[in-house]
């Protein structure tokens, strides 16, 4: 299951339709029927690559930042954070890589980024 604009998920049914094709592989497969991180991010780039805030932080919400967190690299949490900040969302930019900062405690991006979000 791949989409490559955020237009084409939506048009076939959205996160709906990604729920119910984990749901079916899980029964077919006898996998776990839990979205990937890595899948809720690309779904949550597809998103950041149109500009679109609304359908970003609905995804973001439905996702839990705290269980994307837990399973992300550095690199692409931050990308979600910088478009916090490419939106003028600094409150959520700033609460964001706070909880980053608990993950990765030694990270210079991270650091460097709250010092200039706090001035």
């Amino acid at each position: 299951l791949l989409f490559l604009k955020l237009i084409k998920l939506l048009s076939k049914g959205g996160l709906k339709n990604v729920y119910a094709y984990y749901t079916k592989r899980s029964e077919l497969y006898n996998l776990p029927n839990e979205i990937s991180p890595f899948t809720k991010f690309h779904i949550i780039r597809l998103a950041i690559r149109v500009n679109n805030y609304q359908q970003f932080q609905e995804l973001v919400e439905e996702f839990d930042q705290e269980t994307l967190i837990k399973g992300l690299k550095e690199s692409f949490l931050c990308t979600i954070g910088e478009f916090y900040i490419d939106n003028g969302k600094t409150k959520e930019a700033t609460s964001f890589y706070n909880l980053l900062i608990k993950k990765f405690p030694n990270s210079k991006r991270i650091k460097e980024t709250l010092k200039k979000l706090n001035n």
